[in-house]
């Protein structure tokens, strides 16, 4: 799957706010708001989210069959890297500034 440079750069906004809705409860919805989505953020999609701290890898949760729209996927493992590794401790709010984020489709 090939995703313009506007949409990856959206995408990593995404992820970022997917994380900080841990603590302000926005929704995916609601962090959508009236964006009209490029068609490949629609169709199914399998990513990898990692999360670096200082250099050091934080977090890595991803998925290795589509079977969710791209967008939701990058959402759900924002998330799940963020606070589901099992390797890690969850990453606290105070921290998020200083993690680094990629996204593997």
């Amino acid at each position: 799957m090939k995703i313009s440079a506007a949409d990856s750069k959206w995408l990593l906004q995404f992820a970022r706010r997917a994380i900080l809705s841990r603590w302000s409860r926005e929704t995916m919805v609601e962090a959508l708001g009236d964006r009209v989505l490029a068609t490949d953020l629609h169709a199914p999609g399998a990513c990898f989210v990692t999360l670096e701290e200082m250099g050091e890898l934080r977090g890595c949760i991803g998925s290795l069959i589509a079977h969710r729209p791209l967008y939701e996927d990058v959402w759900e493992n924002a998330q799940a890297a963020a606070f589901d590794d099992p390797r890690f401790t969850p990453v606290k709010a105070a921290e998020l500034e200083l993690v680094s984020i990629s996204i593997s489709i």
